[in-house]
């Protein structure tokens, strides 16, 4: 139950969540109620705020935040928009005021994860923006099965500048750059995530640990580069 009282500038809130008792709280009005986090959000931020609740908002980049915790420790399948605003203490539908759904969601943890690949201005050869790729998706749990779910939405923006970032490593007419950049981005993709299932399972089922995949990811991507080369000849 969620009741508002509005008196000059000052909002009072009154809120009931799972596990705590009524609490009234006091605070300036800035936006929706659902914005403020709970008890439980301050436990989780290691913050609190005597008698009201936090200052900081619910944000686009604090929900990121969050699922990317969730990602990191109990994997892709179980990063559902429930289970992040359960560990922010709000409510689902209070979510939804920045990220419509999961594929939004998605969507915005692959830029995160991209970074380092999205924000690269100097120029690169393509094995090293694709070890940079690989590298960027291996520092996530499931980075690359989330990755390639994000890349495979219609319009993605994030796969159209990855692409283009490998077309322009490759020589050749457009189309073959085209098709050498998308291609190579498949390769990309499928070691990483073959990698991480695999290192995931010796995990789960404390078989032994699959060697490291270095040496023949980057000779897998002199193959297909030694291809490209032969088509353009």
């Amino acid at each position: 139950m969620r009741g508002t009282v509005r008196a000059s500038a000052t909002v009072v809130f009154f809120t009931v969540t799972a596990g705590y008792s009524c609490r009234k709280v006091t605070g300036t009005s800035t936006g929706h109620p659902s914005n403020y986090f709970t008890p439980r959000a301050e436990r989780t931020l290691g913050v609190s705020v005597p008698g009201r609740l936090q200052d900081v908002q619910l944000t686009r980049e604090s929900i990121v935040t969050a699922a990317v915790a969730i990602l990191d420790t109990y994997g892709l399948a179980d990063m559902t928009m429930r289970r992040v605003a359960t560990s922010l203490g709000v409510a689902p539908g209070a979510l939804y005021w920045h990220i419509a759904n999961k594929q939004q969601l998605i969507a915005a943890i692959a830029e995160e994860i991209l970074t380092p690949v999205l924000a690269a201005t100097a120029p690169r050869t393509a094995p090293e923006l694709a070890g940079l790729l690989r590298e960027s998706m291996l520092s996530r749990r499931d980075g690359a099965e989330l990755v390639a779910a994000a890349l495979s939405q219609p319009e993605s923006e994030t796969r159209e500048v990855v692409e283009k970032q490998l077309a322009a490593t490759l020589e050749g007419d457009a189309d073959l750059r085209r098709v050498g950049a998308a291609s190579l981005l498949h390769l990309v993709l499928g070691a990483t995530a073959l990698e991480q299932a695999r290192a995931q399972h010796a995990a789960d089922t404390g078989v032994e640990k699959p060697r490291d995949a270095s040496g023949d990811f980057h000779r897998g991507v002199e193959l297909m580069l030694a291809g490209l080369d032969t088509a353009r000849a």
